[in-house]
């Protein structure tokens, strides 16, 4: 029967392995859209407007990586903290679940993946929609469905380890408060932080994404 140790080792593995297959799927499918796009820039400046929102949403892919990097960076410490003392309280009740605080960064990243995504589409088909042709419509809405599905991945696992029975001060969130605030780079990230710090229990992703949609300087979701 495996032990705490041997579970978190191995859903970390898995996770990181599904992260890194992530952000390369994500890099191929931006890379897709950017040749579509192009050479196919038009005199009309309303349909140059719209391709120049485009290329900022494609930046979405460097600043998932960054996102990506720091999930695995807050597992590794789990680990090196687990195997540099494993039997650091490890009947202790964890308030705040690290693995908890990774899915619902997650979360957001994927919600904002969406809203990137469908934006994407929208300029593509609306501007060059008679220039794309079958295949290159195909390998877009096939990588969509393998970035979903890596996210749903993701996300499934981070949800099912911080609600598992495992216990232990290396999942304490607040022992690593400091750290966290350092190594989160962008503000929606610290607004995360500071939603589960002030709430063990709060999950609604809802109200932080459309909250940026009210208010973008507000929240930066990427």
């Amino acid at each position: 029967m495996r032990n705490d140790m041997e579970f978190i080792e191995e859903t970390i593995a898995e996770v990181n392995g599904s992260i890194d297959l992530l952000v390369q799927m994500v890099r191929e499918g931006y890379a897709q859209v950017r040749t579509i796009v192009d050479g196919r820039f038009s005199k009309d400046s309303e349909v140059n407007k719209e391709v120049s929102l485009l290329v900022t949403e494609l930046q979405f892919d460097d600043l998932l990586t960054q996102k990506c990097d720091h999930v695995k960076t807050i597992q590794a410490w789990i680990l090196q903290e687990m195997r540099s003392n494993v039997a650091a309280d490890v009947g202790s009740e964890v308030k705040r679940n690290v693995f908890y605080l990774n899915w619902l960064q997650v979360e957001v990243a994927f919600a904002d993946y969406v809203k990137s995504d469908s934006a994407i589409k929208k300029v593509l088909l609306s501007h060059f929609g008679s220039s794309i042709n079958a295949w290159e419509t195909l390998l877009l809405f096939r990588y969509t469905e393998v970035i979903k599905n890596l996210f749903n991945a993701i996300r499934q696992k981070l949800k099912d380890v911080s609600i598992s029975h495992v216990r232990g001060s290396y999942l304490d969130l607040d022992t690593k408060y400091h750290l966290l605030d350092k190594l989160y780079s962008m503000q929606s990230e610290r607004q995360v932080l500071q939603a589960y710090i002030e709430n063990p229990k709060f999950e609604n992703i809802n109200y932080l994404v459309s909250s940026s949609d009210h208010n973008p300087s507000a929240i930066d979701l990427f």
